[in-house]
């Protein structure tokens, strides 16, 4: 079954077949349509190398160049497999890196098919996506398996990677656009009473809100944050669990790893899996950020990489979730006002209902201000 996509029902399938291994394609369904990119999961016959993969589009709005992310994937996949092979002390880091499938058109990792630009993974068996995490147990593995992923990468050669995306976390950067776009005339006008008081709503909330973030690329602080190899997209369904328990198989979607701040993906998982109502819950008033999951993120989270962090890394996180999830709101309010160019939709409006849940969840981070920080705080005393 094919769910609602761009691509033809036939040319779907011919793309599958190039990555098949010369096995018969049965049937392709639409598992995600992202924020960014449209992922499927293809089925084929016993004959096949790969009876089950992922295939996927590479939205060029948003990555000018997909053979950088191709590349950026191998460098980290090669990195990954030679210190599996020569580090004993990471043994007890379990965590799978699906691999990239070549294509029988172009015996390449990318297949540039009319006009698109598509690639293939390994499917991770026996695995699924918990969206909204439901217990403290689950919190604990998602944090272990970040953790976990920070301490594999901490010897990781930077610079042998190309930047994917520019200004992933720059706050100064993403307020600008908004105010270059309610600056210009060309954006979206509404007209709908209901619809205006939402727009002027947002706008008069990052106004009045901006100038509380903290910008933790111009600290000069002893010790100096943690930096390192960041994922850059540590929202919930880049976890995978096994079907059968809570434990993390797998962290997905490598797209946007780049060199950064220790603390941006730590933040980002914490504003993404601590939101228990989802990333697009039913009603806006449903927002909860979760002290029980932020705390159990955290303590699984220093199992594998305490070493890795320093007493600031956590003093300034809660001034990071903050800027991170002010961030998100902004990029998707500009967005919905720019016409959606940038973050995929499946509805109208969608953008904007989008910015309304991550403004909801910072008024709910600004409530519970002081009980995050105390959180923090007596984490912090086991660090340097």
């Amino acid at each position: 079954m094919i769910g609602k996509s761009d691509t033809s029902k036939k040319d779907l399938y011919q793309i599958a077949l190039y990555f098949s291994s010369k096995g018969i394609v049965k049937d392709i369904q639409l598992i995600s349509s992202g924020n960014i990119n449209n992922t499927y999961l293809v089925r084929c016959s016993e004959d096949s190398c790969f009876e089950i993969f992922i295939l996927q589009t590479i939205n060029t709005r948003v990555f000018s160049s997909p053979i950088a992310l191709i590349n950026n994937h191998l460098i980290f996949l090669d990195y990954i497999q030679e210190i599996e092979n020569n580090r004993s002390d990471l043994e007890h880091i379990h965590l799978t890196f699906p691999r990239l499938l070549l294509n029988s058109y172009s015996n390449d990792y990318l297949l540039k098919y009319k006009e698109k630009s598509w690639r293939a993974f390994e499917f991770v068996p026996q695995s699924k996506t918990i969206l909204c995490l439901s217990s403290s147990k689950q919190a604990y593995e998602v944090g272990k398996a970040l953790g976990a992923f920070h301490s594999l990468s901490h010897s990781f050669p930077l610079h042998k990677l190309s930047k994917s995306i520019d200004s992933l976390h720059s706050f100064g950067n993403h307020l600008s656009n908004f105010y270059n776009t309610i600056q210009n005339k060309t954006c979206k006008q509404n007209s709908q009473e209901e619809l205006k008081n939402r727009v002027d709503t947002i706008i008069s909330f990052i106004k009045n809100n901006k100038d509380k973030v903290i910008n933790i690329d111009s600290l000069f602080i002893s010790p100096p944050l943690s930096f390192g190899l960041i994922h850059g997209d540590t929202k919930s369904a880049n976890f995978l669990f096994d079907e059968l328990s809570d434990q993390i198989l797998s962290i997905i979607d490598m797209d946007t790893i780049q060199s950064g701040y220790l603390i941006y993906d730590i933040a980002d998982c914490c504003r993404s899996c601590c939101n228990q109502s989802g990333e697009e819950p039913k009603d806006t008033d449903l927002i909860n950020f979760d002290l029980i999951i932020f705390g159990s993120i955290l303590k699984g989270y220093l199992l594998y990489s305490d070493k890795l962090l320093n007493k600031n890394d956590l003093k300034y996180l809660p001034a990071t979730i903050y800027s991170i999830t002010f961030e998100l709101a902004i990029r998707f309010f500009t967005d919905y006002l720019s016409g959606d160019t940038y973050f995929e939709t499946t509805y109208p409006k969608q953008n904007l209902f989008r910015a309304e849940v991550q403004l909801a969840l910072l008024q709910d981070i600004q409530q519970k201000w002081e009980d995050i920080k105390e959180i923090v705080t007596s984490l912090a005393s086991d660090l340097n």
